[in-house]
């Protein structure tokens, strides 16, 4: 015999399943029109090469009408907006440039600026590299030569005079 929750619970699943459209001899998968994409705001599933609803596949229209690259206009690496052209859309590397029209001359801009250039490396062997007293270059310059630029040699040099132990006329270090 049925509890008076069972009978309770079998009243309300009998009245939910009045209001339910989708009943047994009309069950809801796959195939059922209100999950086809046939034009209507119910379906989303693919019908026709078209996915979604109704609405969906209106705003979908408009905003590829809006969009550069639509469906037969595709966008890749060979597009002339992916290639550094001299516009601003392409970033792509076309003739050896790279970049945007901005990009490229904020970079021709910045190497003019710049001390090292194809002409005058930078490397150890560069005078601003050695330490040869100005506060460039930081590098041992010869074999015996001091390391650091002009700051670090006045202050390394001050220093050793306030050590009582290390010193260039005193105990050097290391020790061992």
């Amino acid at each position: 015999m049925a509890t008076r929750l069972e009978l309770l619970a079998e009243k309300f699943r009998n009245e939910s399943i009045a209001r339910n459209s989708y009943q047994s001899n009309a069950q809801y998968d796959s195939n059922h029109p209100n999950a086809m994409s046939d034009g209507d705001e119910k379906g989303k599933g693919e019908s026709s090469n078209s996915i979604g609803s109704s609405i969906d596949i209106q705003k979908r229209n408009e905003l590829m009408s809006k969009n550069t690259y639509a469906e037969y206009r595709s966008y890749n690496s060979l597009h002339p907006n992916a290639l550094s052209n001299g516009d601003e859309k392409g970033k792509g590397e076309l003739a050896g440039k790279v970049g945007s029209l901005t990009d490229i001359n904020l970079r021709i801009d910045n190497i003019g600026r710049n001390t090292y250039n194809s002409e005058n490396q930078y490397s150890s062997g560069h005078p601003n590299a050695q330490s040869d007293g100005d506060d460039k270059g930081k590098g041992q310059l010869g074999e015996k030569g001091t390391i650091g630029n002009r700051t670090d040699i006045l202050l390394r040099t001050e220093n050793l005079g306030k050590n009582e132990i290390y010193g260039p006329n005193k105990k050097q270090y290391p020790d061992f």
